[in-house]
């Protein structure tokens, strides 16, 4: 004969199988979890990777003009960030343009001394202070050449050579003439041009088409 196991024993077993039954659920669904995070991870990487590339491709593409019109557009977003942090900070804010060099630099020309320090920024270099922030065009990704500055003018309808453009607390140009940027290619041996031009009264700015003539004004 078989002898009868209590019943407290078979109670205590079977409440030891249910806790270990529940355990394995929280494993099971907490790999699970983890394995669904990871993908969703995964997606919002392959997304991030698409949007660089995305950005990235014309300055990695060989074709001359659609890289000048990059190299403007990254002038002019310069630009308006300039008049973005005039009109923010209700003060003045200059980019002074070094054609020789293709660079320019930025910064407060108000009078509030504790908007000096400028704003950080990983595309773009700082003196000591951080008061000034430059800009090289000869340093983008270009491959298929560099881009220059060809010229900084005012007043398009007869062009004047000017070195800086400021931007006061309204948005609007402290000079009273449109300002006109060119930038210039020559990576085919023919040069080519792209103008930026900003407004005085409203300081909006707009990127012309690329064009192989001369400009008024600019030295060939």
């Amino acid at each position: 004969m078989h002898a009868t196991r209590p019943k407290s024993e078979i109670s205590s077993r079977h409440t030891s199988c249910v806790g270990l039954s529940a355990r394995g659920v929280y494993r099971l669904l907490s790999r699970t979890a983890r394995r669904a995070f990871s993908l969703i991870e995964l997606l919002i990487v392959i997304a991030i990777l698409g949007i660089l590339i995305a950005v990235a491709s014309p300055y990695l593409s060989s074709d001359v003009p659609q890289q000048l019109q990059m190299a403007a557009d990254s002038v002019a977003g310069d630009i308006e960030y300039t008049r973005g942090l005039a009109v923010a900070n209700n003060s003045t804010y200059r980019l002074t343009f070094n054609v020789a060099a293709s660079t320019y630099v930025l910064q407060h020309t108000g009078t509030s001394t504790a908007l000096n320090k400028l704003p950080p920024s990983p595309f773009h270099t700082f003196d000591a202070g951080q008061t000034q922030q430059t800009s090289d065009l000869t340093k983008l990704p270009m491959l298929a050449g560099a881009v220059k500055i060809a010229g900084v003018q005012k007043n398009p309808a007869s062009p004047s050579d000017v070195t800086n453009l400021e931007f006061g607390p309204l948005g609007s140009t402290t000079r009273p003439e449109a300002t006109l940027i060119w930038l210039v290619s020559n990576s085919t041996g023919t040069k080519i041009y792209i103008p930026i031009t900003v407004n005085a009264t409203t300081g909006i700015v707009d990127v012309g088409d690329v064009q192989s003539a001369t400009p008024a004004g600019i030295t060939p």
